[in-house]
């Protein structure tokens, strides 16, 4: 929010503050939904608007995808304070993308069907934009930096010195 808000509160359009945060959703995993939330004062952080938009924030963050979809979906009241944000709906499916990327080499197509509130062509033409192939039943992601086990080697250098003491007080017990 404008700094101009925080210091001329009379001057608060309250529609604007509703489309940050609505905007804000769309770029999840960053910070930008919190910080935009720690600058509302407490009446407008009180608002029905706001703990609605709070409550999509709290579903995408915990990765709940299919509930966030039925949550959207279930009022009206949600599709208007997302209204202004065009593409908002695409974006959020971007956003659930990048995570099913960042986490899976292979999911299950029906799950990834819900995770996206899609079905048929739209669906295909998901998959087509992030290069993943259907494959019996389940869509390959393949591999990638953020979704590849990797071996990590930790070596530790202990020295006979230190391991005498971890002994010697091993007996005193």
């Amino acid at each position: 929010m404008p700094p101009r808000y925080q210091f001329n509160p009379h001057l608060t359009n309250e529609n604007t503050i509703y489309n940050i945060l609505a905007k804000a959703l769309t770029a999840i995993p960053e910070p930008d939904f919190n910080l935009s939330l720690y600058l509302l004062d407490e009446k407008i952080a009180g608002s029905e608007e706001v703990i609605r938009l709070t409550t999509l924030q709290q579903l995408l963050e915990q990765s709940r995808y299919k509930m966030f979809w039925e949550t959207y979906l279930s009022s009206p009241k949600y599709k208007d304070l997302t209204s202004e944000v065009k593409g908002f709906e695409d974006a959020i499916r971007r956003v659930i993308g990048r995570v099913v990327a960042m986490t899976y080499q292979k999911i299950e197509e029906s799950v990834l069907k819900g995770y996206l509130n899609l079905d048929g062509e739209a669906f295909a033409g998901f998959l087509h934009m992030y290069g993943w192939k259907k494959e019996n039943g389940s869509v390959l992601i393949g591999t990638n930096k953020m979704n590849e086990a990797t071996s990590v080697v930790i070596r530790e250098a202990l020295k006979f010195e230190q391991l005498t003491k971890v002994i010697g007080y091993s007996n005193e017990m």
